[in-house]
């Protein structure tokens, strides 16, 4: 648990078996989470309270009974080549989080949502990950202004991008591949 910080460096731990979260960032800035392995905790990677500027890479976060990694109302936060599976509720998960990057993750067989934006996680960019496996590949909840571009999604059981109460986003190049709906609209 990190707090009121920046500069900081989480980097090649491994943290198995915790009824709580494996990383907690609140207010940090500047700071940089890679290389770690969590299994089986509640969350893997929580960063929130106005935390911004970080990035997290080259994790491997699996079966955890929660979220794989969350922002809470952090902003130009950049999640890179993160592998995330196996989670019981959601992989990525942007809650009231903007104009950040999630690139280049591998997010397959989470119980529910692959990548998750809700509460106005407005102008973010969701671009080149794999999303396989999943009941839903991106989901789109009350936030705008998004780009998703170059995602190969298959194989969700329900839909591969869902988009709900959420306009203004830009939906190019992605590959969207046996789901059950490939793209939907409320």
């Amino acid at each position: 648990h990190v707090e009121d910080a920046s500069g900081v460096e989480i980097t090649d731990n491994i943290v198995r078996d915790t009824l709580g979260m494996a990383v907690v960032l609140i207010d940090v800035q500047e700071s940089l989470i890679s290389n770690n392995i969590s299994e089986r905790n509640f969350h893997g990677i929580w960063v929130s309270g106005s935390s911004h500027n970080n990035v997290i890479r080259d994790n491997t976060i699996r079966d955890q009974s929660g979220v794989g990694i969350a922002l809470s109302l952090s902003h130009e936060t950049e999640i890179l080549e993160n592998s995330v599976t196996g989670n019981r509720m959601i992989g990525i998960e942007l809650l009231g989080s903007s104009r950040n990057v999630v690139r280049g993750n591998r997010i397959v067989n989470n119980k529910g949502v692959g990548i998750n934006l809700e509460e106005s996680a407005n102008e973010n960019i969701i671009v080149a990950n794999v999303i396989e496996g999943n009941q839903h590949g991106i989901w789109l909840l009350a936030s705008h202004d998004n780009m998703i571009r170059e995602n190969a999604i298959r194989g969700q059981s329900l839909n591969g991008i869902e988009l709900n109460s959420s306009g203004n986003s830009q939906l190019t190049l992605n590959e969207i591949s046996s789901n059950t709906t490939a793209l939907r609209m409320a």
